[in-house]
């Protein structure tokens, strides 16, 4: 618990110094990102632990989303179905439930692996934003972020701040191949190496 007295102090500091505004940084780079969601955080969440809809995380990765693959959020529905089955999977509260959500979507991990990749190929120099689900149905978008999402996100059931296994240690999912050495900065991109390199899903 912090001392009342020194509450001023951190506050400022925070606000000034180490006040990182997350989503901004993380528009700017084009590089992997794998993402560990801890659902009990009780530290970076709204409402206290245990609340999954106000987890600060959510909306940082859905802005990830929104941000690199646009085309998968845009519907001629007056509501974003897209955005509403994103949020039903941060509210679930367990694997079994967001594996639930995916199957009432017939998600076949395979047939989006496909579209991702004919995409790839097809457009060997894109840079994010990336035009992925513009050619799709909305059914298709939903299987297609729900594919991605579980590339790019892993769930922790714990709080704040409990040590990770190390099995949540792994390299982020590369959209577009194998990366160089060194290639982890806001100028490199997933697509940098399609040409030369194999795919690796």
């Amino acid at each position: 618990m912090m001392p009342q007295f020194v509450e001023p102090i951190v506050t400022y500091t925070v606000r000034n110094y180490l006040n990182l505004h997350h989503s901004q940084l993380l528009r700017q780079y084009k590089g992997p990102v794998h993402f560990i969601r801890r659902t009990q955080d009780e530290v970076m969440n709204l409402d206290g632990q245990h609340r999954l809809e106000s987890n600060l995380g959510n909306q940082l990765i859905e802005d990830f989303f929104q941000t690199r693959y646009p085309k998968l959020f845009e519907t001629e529905e007056s509501t974003n179905q897209t955005s509403e089955v994103l949020w039903s999977w941060f509210t679930a509260p367990d694997t079994r439930d967001r594996d639930e959500i995916a199957a009432s979507w017939n998600l076949d991990a395979k047939e989006c692996e496909s579209i991702v990749q004919n995409y790839i190929f097809q457009h060997p120099l894109s840079t994010y934003p990336i035009d992925l689900g513009h050619d799709l149905s909305q059914v298709q978008k939903i299987q297609v972020l729900l594919y991605l999402v579980n590339k790019h996100v892993a769930c922790y059931p714990s709080t704040h701040c409990t040590p990770l296994p190390p099995s949540y240690f792994t390299q982020p999912w590369k959209i577009g191949g194998n990366h160089q050495s060194g290639s982890d900065s806001a100028n490199s991109s997933d697509f940098e190496l399609i040409n030369s390199q194999t795919v690796d899903y």
